[in-house]
């Protein structure tokens, strides 16, 4: 966990930037200002993950008007937390078009698995589908053919370290290449084996959802 602190200044009639934010806990300072008005100065501190310390800041700066940043990782963890502290949809906005415009060689698996969760999430202003068509396709691309998933040990690492949202997308897809649906029901059983060791196991809920994307019809004798 991190603690974060930041100071903001405004004049006094203006609007306060996420004051529709209950987890926004400002101490306010009154100071002079100029041409008869005053500045308000609040330190504004808050709580978050570790790894969202840079989503945090980037979030401040969209706020303000100085967003640089083009990590998409970045700019996902952005968004998420964008919708945890209720920012406005404008701001959450300015986020989503920069990551309509993400290049397909940038939406590495950590990208494809933050994307796949935030979008089951279903966020206030969802991602945009730009985005979910590439990290759809690279999906596919990465783990369409199932025995090079089972076979080859880094691949299937790969697919194992997928979130429930990704894995999901990725059992519904006609484009599997396979033997038989006996392939890919071994290789989500490993999927949910893993998950169950890395002390994140699947709900009854999830499990009955990739269940009944099994294409039973098309299993072999065993």
């Amino acid at each position: 966990m991190a603690c974060m602190q930041y100071s903001k200044a405004s004049t006094s009639d203006r609007g306060r930037l996420g004051e529709d934010s209950s987890r926004f806990k400002p101490d306010v300072f009154q100071g002079g200002g100029g041409r008869g008005g005053r500045i308000v100065f609040e330190i504004v501190e808050v709580v978050v993950q570790e790894e969202d310390v840079e989503a945090m800041d980037a979030l401040l700066r969209t706020m303000y008007g100085r967003m640089a940043t083009t990590d998409v990782l970045v700019l996902l963890r952005a968004s998420r937390l964008a919708d945890r502290f209720l920012v406005s949809q404008a701001f959450a906005q300015v986020l989503a078009s920069r990551l309509a415009n993400v290049p397909t060689n940038a939406i590495t698996d950590d990208v494809l698995a933050l994307a796949f969760d935030a979008h089951s999430a279903a966020l206030a202003t969802p991602l945009p589908i730009q985005l979910m068509i590439k990290c759809r396709a690279c999906l596919r691309e990465a783990f369409q053919n199932v025995q090079d998933v089972v076979a080859q040990p880094g691949l299937l690492e790969r697919f194992l370290a997928l979130p429930h949202a990704a894995v999901a997308v990725w059992i519904k897809l006609d484009s599997l290449q396979v033997h038989s649906e006996n392939e890919v029901v071994y290789l989500l059983s490993t999927w949910v084996k893993a998950q169950k060791k890395a002390g994140c196991p699947c709900s009854a809920e999830q499990l009955e959802q990739l269940v009944h994307s099994v294409r039973l019809a098309d299993c072999g004798p065993s």
